[in-house]
């Protein structure tokens, strides 16, 4: 347990700090490209992440989150010790468009189908990714059919990001109003 919870406090550290060490500044300059970079505010939370199973994919699916952050998406991540009910729950709720079920341990493969499953069966319309970070599991055919209530079945956090990316909706400004308007 002890190790889980500071595996989770370097994850948030590093990609609290990510821009930073990218640019090799790795200090209190927020530079990248010679550029001073300002930091805008968070969008609401438009992706949930949720572990399949346990601690492991809970950093996973965290990690995942602050990926997402970098491409502008807003993403939070559901607690592994969450129950399966409650995960629908928050599913469902907030104007979710895309939820991940991550995973990176074989032993989580037949909990994120269960969650697919679910998902799928409470919300046919929702737009589902399964990233399987396990060896080769996501490239197995049998893989990709047991997780065919998913939209998209990724093999690494990166794809996962790519695919979750194009599934979240284009955001349009309203009507008689461009991106120029004030």
């Amino acid at each position: 347990q002890f190790v889980f919870e500071n595996a989770r406090l370097i994850v948030d550290d590093v990609g609290s700090h990510a821009k930073e060490i990218i640019a090799g500044e790795n200090g209190s300059k927020h530079r990248l490209n010679g550029k001073e970079q300002v930091s805008s505010p968070m969008p609401r939370a438009r992706v949930l992440l949720l572990p399949a199973h346990g601690a492991t994919d809970e950093i996973a699916s965290h990690m995942l989150t602050q990926l997402l952050a970098a491409r502008g998406i807003g993403a939070r991540t559901v607690s592994a010790d969450s129950l399966t009910s409650e995960r629908l729950v928050e599913a469902g709720g907030e104007k979710i468009e895309v939820v991940c079920v991550t995973t990176v341990i074989t032993d989580g493969l037949l909990h994120a189908r269960y969650l697919c499953k679910r998902l799928r069966a409470q919300f046919p319309d929702l737009r589902i990714v399964a990233a399987i970070i396990v060896d080769s599991e996501a490239r197995d055919p049998r893989t990709r059919e047991s997780l065919a209530s998913a939209n998209e079945v990724a093999g690494s956090l990166r794809e996962a990001a790519k695919l979750t990316q194009s599934l979240v909706p284009v955001r349009h400004a309203p009507t008689g109003q461009t991106a120029f308007s004030s």
